[in-house]
């Protein structure tokens, strides 16, 4: 999918226009035009890097890249690596709200995974939030990274969610919100990399 609208930092109260695409669970890219330039994170399978305006490039932990920029598209069952794992933990009560918990397990090397928290709806089914522990680059522990799914839409024939918003250690990061999203879009894959 490919979804343009507008992204929010919790730093700063301005809205500025964003490009969010995702193919499958492992690719994916955040163009960001701010009055100084062009931001763009972009990551492939498990390498990802963040450019700024003045062209510097940061790498991402092979962890964050791993795990995205969004989980919505994690519970693709043809996406899993092998030795992955599922987990059906049931419903459970979150923020006052029963949600049904499952948990995808994935291998990042032969002694570490990623395990990843994904909270339904259990109405709708539809994907309410996301929750792992990530090290971003220079930090001295894991952090809680939560993502919330919302204002869900029909998207020929599929609901995708135009309302992404994370949050790192109950500290919100930024909120984008769609306003037009394709699904299927056409694109080389050479578009996730530097």
């Amino acid at each position: 999918m490919q979804g343009s609208g507008l992204i929010t930092y919790s730093s700063d109260q301005n809205s500025y226009s964003a490009t969010l695409t995702i193919i499958g669970s492992k690719r994916f890219r955040l163009d960001v035009q701010t009055p100084i330039g062009a931001f763009s994170s972009r990551i492939n399978n498990r390498l990802g890097s963040i450019q700024q305006p003045d062209g510097k490039m940061f790498p991402l932990a092979p962890e964050i890249a791993a795990s995205g920029i969004v989980q919505f598209e994690l519970p693709r069952l043809a996406d899993l690596q092998a030795r992955s794992s599922v987990l059906d933990h049931g419903v459970t009560v979150i923020d006052g709200m029963s949600l049904h918990r499952v948990t995808i397990e994935q291998p990042l090397t032969p002694r570490k995974n990623i395990a990843t928290d994904l909270y339904f709806d259990p109405q709708t089914h539809l994907l309410v939030k996301t929750a792992n522990a990530i090290r971003p680059n220079g930090a001295q522990s894991e952090l809680l990274r939560v993502i919330t799914y919302g204002d869900y839409r029909p998207v020929d024939g599929v609901m995708i969610p135009f309302l992404y918003t994370q949050s790192l250690d109950g500290q919100k990061q930024w909120t984008i919100q769609l306003s037009e999203v394709q699904l299927n879009p056409n694109i080389q894959s050479n578009y996730f990399e530097f």
